[in-house]
């Protein structure tokens, strides 16, 4: 349930005990902006003014790759069974490729990003748009593709776009990106098969990272 004085009590609480804080992660879910779109974008819009009160600026991560057990809903099935409309493809992409909508409407992914991202382009409170959550193989890395175009084209975006990825698996997916965010967990990373970290190898995990980002040429 949403429950915008526990949240605006958790943000106060963060900053009471990391009086720095001044960037959170915020998760978007395709399943629930599909239940109730209106209701979805009001609820968005709370948080955001939110964190300007708290002198909180967000990274939106848009759609889900990565699924749990138990599923928490938001993983890519949604996203992956549906394409652009021709209109939003012939804008970023000049030469088209037939996609068509889903019976006649935009399919519930773009109607999602037009309506979260474009009342919010150039808005101080989102640092990062971040297309998808740890996407993996050719069919995330085409729709991670065309979000970014869409993002460029149909929106002109003016924050950092990004890609949540972890260990320099998701390198062809930042074609279109301004930003590397990481996920730094990797099987080096971890001794005996007991999840125990050492202090050198995550420090080895961060070097990596950036290496492929100063490969890459972004921050």
């Amino acid at each position: 349930m949403f429950d915008i004085a526990s949240i605006d009590a958790d943000f106060a609480a963060a900053k009471k005990v990391f009086p720095k804080v001044n960037m959170m992660r915020l998760w978007m879910s395709l399943d629930g902006y599909i239940s109730n779109p209106g209701h979805y974008r009001t609820q968005f819009d709370h948080v955001l003014a939110l964190g300007s009160k708290h002198g909180i600026r967000f990274v939106v991560t848009l759609f889900n790759r990565w699924q749990s057990v138990p599923n928490w809903g938001g993983q890519s099935a949604l996203t992956s069974g549906y394409e652009f409309c021709p209109s939003a493809v012939t804008a970023a992409n000049p030469d088209g490729d037939g996609e068509q909508c889903i019976n006649g409407t935009k399919a519930p992914h773009e109607a999602m990003l037009e309506a979260l991202v474009l009342p919010h382009v150039a808005d101080d409170a989102i640092l990062v748009w971040d297309i998808m959550n740890e996407p993996q193989g050719e069919q995330d890395a085409k729709f991670v593709d065309k979000t970014a175009l869409w993002l460029r084209y149909n929106a002109n975006v003016t924050q950092h776009v990004g890609v949540s990825s972890c260990c320099g698996q998701a390198t062809q997916m930042n074609n279109h990106t301004t930003v590397l965010i990481i996920h730094p967990y990797c099987p080096h990373c971890y001794i005996g098969g007991r999840g125990e970290a050492t202090m050198a190898s995550f420090s080895r995990t961060l070097d990596e990272h950036v290496e492929w980002a100063n490969l890459l040429g972004l921050p």
